[in-house]
């Protein structure tokens, strides 16, 4: 390294030296990623072997500010896998020793240290406080209380937290992401059972060598885990690619999103291993042949409630009383979500499994076909595809009438600039026994306000999810069309669940009983100027999602930023996965299916006595909580306490529906039943109504809960924590 002139500008010198010492980086990444680094401060809790070879991996990469936090001193075992324990420093603190070593990488580097007492009860805040991710490296002695609480303040703000446990030659990395799965949620009862009794998950004896996993064992309890210099280096390694990936996003090629629970990723390179895993398998048999010969083994959705009532009971309570927090292997059914993105892929879905055989077709052929658009835009998932569409169509300062849309789409509508109007015929989901397409948008009213100057586009969700899963009529979309054309204005559909609002036009609207679902669906989009659609829901595939359009300027805006600005995150496997999902019989995706256990079930509900949402809807059923439990107050939470006691009378998992704002003004309250397509039975819908069998016989028992911690902002709801009031 060059001498650095200290009588020189310091704005000057930091820059010189930023450039020259990341030249090859930035060739790699660009000089707006590595900018981006460079903001960013990385909080590192525990220098051991781990937390410091992150950190000085970071530092070459360009972050520019750390937090380190550690109150121990090295000793002659640190030497064997401590990239800054030598000779020389024996007896001195780490995390000052490390602060010098960053220093010496790069001297502008932003570095505070926690040496007196590291992560504790009165530190743990403020060491949150000021950083942008949290990486966990705290010894196996620190109590897991306190690293709970660590993990719980980095998620109430936002922040990605990473920890990677080495085990032998290899580790196990496991990512919580601010807006899913929290880690205090599933990873804590693996850390406390390894540090209180010794014992390693049985789930990763199949995958590492059992006689280094046998002395884990015999040494833990010592607090005296044994190790070799290669598995933190490796461990290292892949935490600072996640870290990457969570801090920069989008703005790199080759960029996909973080590896976050669920999933985990276990590498071992002795029995050459490299798999991703969900949560639930490390507290399963150990792995079968099939993985240990280094197959992808995905997990399968869960026949069984976990343990017993009292078992669930205590569960919940780890996770605030909130089932949104729960690990899907904790469900005998889970009706969180519909969306195979966000659950574990059932072992025999030779659809969606990443080794399954190519079709040789591309996706973009497909989609056309299916969905009727000249021009299509394959990206990962259906956020991207609404952001992208959003930007490229939507102009800041217009006004957009809409129905009630999905809180995504409302958000990238209204972040853009957009000012929503609800012009729904039924935004509160009706009366029931109301009509047959809630989803419509009202005309009349379209009509004089396009008439008034008002409207600049139209955006129009199919299946309306915030009212029950209400479809949308073709008549409707015609007259919407009819009303626009004149003026110009474009029409943009929420094309998710097209194929299940096909089914619903096929069964109540006249004329198009003898239509394939594909015509209707294609009908459907060349009604419209283009579309965002996440194909997770109708199709059967972990990722996948696109942008129609039925002009050129609009595709060409959409392809340009999804390719020259962000990436479309989909790689090879993705897009053979999707092309896997999407070539289906002429009679289009396992919506049919899907819609008769959702049918049946609303029916057995009924007859248990539970108010449903009515007319029912194709991808879920909704439950009127304000009618289950009279006696609770909107304040007091009724749909997550209602969510809680099915979760504990019978392991069913399901959580508050998302609602527009006009049905939050009139206090609706929804629990939502989601059921995925292709992936539960009629036995499993019995187990869904034996529940609320249960929770019927004691509902006028249930009480309510308060809010006592969780983020802000739209989603805070779905990651909050209550306690029982």
């Amino acid at each position: 390294m060059a001498h650095i002139d200290k009588d020189k500008s310091a704005a000057s010198e930091t820059e010189d030296y930023f450039r020259a010492y990341l030249n090859r980086t930035i060739l790699l990444l660009g000089g707006n990623a590595v900018e981006s680094l460079r903001s960013r401060t990385i909080g590192i809790a525990g220098c051991g072997g781990v937390g410091a070879a992150s950190a000085m991996t970071l530092a070459r990469m360009g972050v520019g500010g750390f937090v380190l936090a550690d109150p121990g001193r090295f000793d002659e075992p640190d030497i064997n896998r401590q990239w800054g324990a030598t000779v020389d420093v024996l007896g001195r603190n780490k995390a000052e020793v490390y602060e010098e070593i960053l220093r010496s990488i790069n001297p502008f580097v932003r570095v505070s240290t926690l040496t007196e007492r590291g992560i504790a009860d009165d530190t743990v805040e403020a060491f949150v406080n000021d950083i942008d991710l949290l990486i966990d490296c705290l010894d196996i002695a620190v109590p897991n209380d306190l690293r709970m609480k660590m993990y719980r303040l980095a998620r109430s703000k936002g922040i990605y937290g990473i920890t990677a446990p080495v085990l032998g030659f290899g580790t196990v990395l496991v990512v919580g992401a601010p807006d899913g799965m929290p880690m205090e949620a599933v990873f804590g009862g693996y850390v406390e059972s390894a540090a209180e009794k010794a014992k390693i998950p049985k789930g990763l004896w199949g995958l590492f060598v059992p006689e280094h996993l046998a002395a884990s064992e015999r040494h833990m309890i010592h607090h005296k885990v044994p190790s070799i210099s290669i598995s933190p280096v490796l461990a290292s390694s892949l935490v600072c690619t996640e870290a990457a990936l969570a801090l920069l996003g989008a703005t790199f090629a080759g960029w996909r999103p973080p590896i976050c629970l669920p999933k985990v990723l276990v590498v071992e390179p002795l029995t050459q291993q490299y798999r991703i895993m969900d949560i639930g398998e490390l507290g399963e048999e150990p792995a079968t042949p099939r993985a240990a010969a280094g197959q992808p083994a995905v997990p399968r959705a869960s026949k069984r409630a976990a343990g017993s009532a009292e078992d669930r009971r205590r569960l919940l309570s780890q996770v605030g009383f909130n089932t949104a927090l729960l690990p899907h292997h904790s469900a005998s059914v889970d009706l969180l979500t519909d969306s195979w993105s966000e659950i574990p892929w059932p072992e025999d879905d030779s659809a969606a499994g990443p080794r399954a055989a190519k079709t040789g077709a591309r996706p973009e052929t497909l989609l056309q076909g299916l969905f009727g658009y000249r021009y299509v835009t394959p990206v990962f998932r259906g956020r991207f595809a609404e952001a992208l569409l959003t930007k490229a169509a939507i102009r800041p300062g217009w006004t957009v009438a809409t129905n009630a849309l999905f809180p995504s789409t409302r958000f990238h509508l209204e972040s853009n600039g957009a000012r929503l109007v609800d012009l729904g015929e039924d935004g509160m989901g009706g009366e029931a026994g109301g009509g047959p397409f809630r989803g419509n948008l009202d005309c009349a009213r379209l009509g004089k306000a396009i008439d008034a100057g008002e409207v600049h586009a139209v955006y129009v969700e199919l299946c309306v999810n915030a009212s029950g899963g209400h479809p949308v009529s073709l008549q409707n979309l015609r007259e919407i069309r009819a009303l626009t054309a004149p003026g110009g204005i474009p029409v943009y559909l929420d094309a998710t669940r097209a194929f299940e609002n096909a089914v619903h036009i096929r069964e109540r609207e006249a004329g198009f009983e003898g239509k394939s679902l594909v015509e209707i669906v294609r009908e459907l989009c060349s009604l419209s100027d283009g579309c965002a659609a996440s194909l997770t829901k109708d199709f059967k595939s972990p990722v996948g999602a696109f942008v129609g359009a039925n002009g050129e300027e609009l595709f060409v805006k959409v392809r340009d930023l999804a390719v020259l600005a962000f990436g479309t995150g989909l790689s090879h496997e993705g897009r053979e996965s999707l092309a896997r999902a999407l070539n289906l019989p002429d009679e289009g995706p396992a919506v049919l299916a899907r819609m008769d256990l959702v049918r049946r079930l609303s029916d057995r509900l009924r007859e248990v006595g539970v108010p449903v949402v009515e007319p029912v809807g194709g991808h879920g059923v909704f439950v009127d909580v304000a009618a289950f439990l009279p006696h609770l107050g909107a304040g007091e939470y009724p749909v997550h306490a209602l969510a809680g006691a099915l979760f504990v009378d019978g392991g069913v998992r399901a959580a508050p529906n998302m609602i527009s704002p006009e049905q939050a003004r009139r206090d609706v309250r929804m629990l939502r039943l989601a059921v995925p397509v292709a992936l539960y039975d009629e036995d499993d819908m019995e187990t869904v109504a034996k529940a609320f069998e249960s929770v019927m016989a004691r509902r006028h028992g249930i009480g309510g809960l308060k809010r006592v911690g969780g983020p802000p902002g739209m989603l805070g709801e779905f990651a909050a924590q209550f306690r029982p009031l």
